[in-house]
């Protein structure tokens, strides 16, 4: 399959995965909610924002080893992969280890700093201790996530993560029917949940791909070098992230009651699902753009990055523009009882995470070049200004609002995507006049197209949930029209085109020979 057809194939199938499991996690945070209550449901959160600081070194290191792992790949060399991912579980297998002793280290801080009450102290260090071990599976997980993304076999991914969503579901019955401690039994729900799936992730990688088999002989000091270098980088540029969200809660902890963090809790689960809606082009081309690279095809990288820009950006607006004007209607019915807060925090970080998926192309293509590090330093002053201030006004103005902190994150995130585009710019292949083209100026298009048809709707209708679902049919269905006329060159729509059913296909009348053979990315395949 050509690179080109092979990424609409594994975007179609992150999607549809991305489709399956949002919804699947909107009712597993309502039955967690009910069975935990508020305040148990704001000290979990506290717990999971803690515990995820510790995660983010995890993450780097899959990040890294899919992207060396691709490269490889893209260099046709099978056993410089196969020495490749010995080294990367020999490093993940000490990683796993430093997770948990840096999960355990860090407990007597968190209690230190956290307005956990007395009575739940036990409850809530079995529970910390529960998350630190599921967190430690994922990391000696992650060399056989990695192979499989690294050789674009993401519709096998996206089945398991659907399983995995739906046994989390299960286990949130489970849980909402223990007589125990639940705060308890949910951590340990998920972390049987976590190795049982660990286990069919790893069988999967190793049974498909010769490559992932564990040869010490080809482990490389050397290699582990290189993978500890490019993820200590991305480590630093994930940890900005996480600190807009996940530490975020960490700094409400210390100021406000934990029925105050239950609100942002649940703004940051739709954040997530925000962040997971972007994610989908995001898994599907930071592999091929590795492979790209490591073919030598870099003049297909800047074409990509521009691209993947583009469509990150229409993905996350076409969902959550509508979601942004029916807040509160959607949060009551998700959720029934709508915790403080969590309205104004919830529309403050979903309008924060509008902006920067435009960037996404220029950030792949800075981590295919090899060139995490500039990327890693922005990411981290955008996410550090925020805290430092908000951090300094709760302290100096005890009166503060709780939602000033999300409100001074969205300011300062909204200054980081001209930024990336004047610095990575040219070295992507992405400079400012190809950016405003080619990106910003469709997006726009396309927005304000489909924004002003979903308002009609909002201006005219009284509040209710058949309000919220005609602004949400609306503006995707003239989002999607907009961006198929606006956004869309030929080339962008034969790819789409050539998976529709053949009746589809003959009535859309795009799928012309002439129009294929100028596909940029589809031929030939790398």
């Amino acid at each position: 399959m050509s690179q080109g057809r092979l990424l609409v194939s594994n975007t179609g199938a992150t999607f549809l995965r991305m489709a399956v499991t949002f919804w699947i996690g909107l009712w597993t945070t309502r039955v967690i909610l009910r069975a935990l209550g508020d305040d148990d449901y704001g000290i979990y959160t506290l717990l999971g924002g803690s515990i995820g600081l510790v995660a983010l070194l995890q993450q780097a290191f899959v990040a890294s080893a899919q992207r060396h792992l691709a490269h490889a790949i893209g260099g046709q060399d099978a056993r410089r992969v196969t020495a490749l991912f010995s080294s990367s579980v020999a490093l993940f297998a000490g990683v796993a280890c430093a997770v948990l002793v840096a999960a355990a280290a860090l407990l007597p801080l968190l209690w230190a700093i956290l307005k956990v009450p007395t009575e739940r102290w036990h409850a809530a260090t079995a529970a910390y201790g529960l998350m630190a071990i599921q967190v430690a599976i994922s990391a000696f997980l992650a060399p056989f996530m990695a192979i499989i993304a690294a050789n674009q076999r993401l519709a096998r991914l996206a089945t398991l993560q659907v399983l995995l969503a739906a046994a989390t579901l299960g286990g949130a019955w489970i849980v909402l029917r223990s007589s125990g401690d639940r705060l308890v039994v949910l951590a340990a729900v998920l972390a049987a949940i976590q190795l049982a799936w660990a286990a069919s992730v790893a069988a999967i990688a190793i049974r498909s791909f010769p490559e992932a088999r564990f040869r010490r002989a080809l482990c490389s000091g050397r290699d582990v070098i290189d993978l500890a270098s490019f993820a200590g980088w991305s480590f630093v540029g994930t940890i900005a992230w996480t600190l807009r969200l996940r530490g975020s809660s960490l700094l409400l902890g210390a100021f406000f009651l934990p029925s105050v963090i239950t609100g942002y809790g649940i703004a940051i689960q739709v954040a997530g699902y925000q962040l997971q809606w972007t994610g989908a082009a995001w898994a599907a081309a930071a592999p091929a753009m590795a492979t790209m690279h490591g073919a030598g095809r870099h003049d297909r990288v800047g074409d990509l990055a521009t691209k993947v820009c583009l469509l990150n950006g229409l993905i996350v607006q076409m969902l959550f523009i509508p979601i942004l004007l029916e807040t509160p209607t959607l949060l009551r019915l998700w959720l029934g009882t709508v915790p403080h807060l969590a309205i104004e925090f919830t529309r403050l970080i979903v309008a924060g995470l509008l902006i920067p998926p435009l960037i996404g192309g220029i950030t792949m293509a800075m981590q295919a070049r090899d060139r995490a590090r500039p990327v890693a330093l922005l990411s981290v002053a955008a996410g550090v200004v925020p805290l430092v201030a908000a951090a300094l006004l709760f302290a100096l103005r005890p009166g503060t609002e709780p939602w000033m902190l999300p409100a001074l994150t969205m300011a300062v995130t909204a200054m980081v995507p001209p930024l990336a585009v004047l610095l990575f710019g040219r070295e992507t292949g992405v400079n400012s006049r190809r950016f405003l083209s080619g990106v910003l100026g469709p997006w726009a298009a396309v927005v304000a197209v489909a924004l002003v048809a979903s308002m009609r709707a909002w201006l005219f209708l009284s509040e209710s949930a058949w309000r919220a679902l005609a602004v949400i049919a609306i503006h995707g269905c003239v989002s999607a029209i907009a961006t198929w006329v606006i956004a869309f060159d030929d080339s962008d729509r034969a790819r789409f085109v050539e998976f529709l059913p053949s009746p589809i296909r003959r009535l859309v009348g795009c799928a012309r020979p002439s129009i294929l053979s100028r596909s940029r990315l589809g031929d030939p395949s790398p």
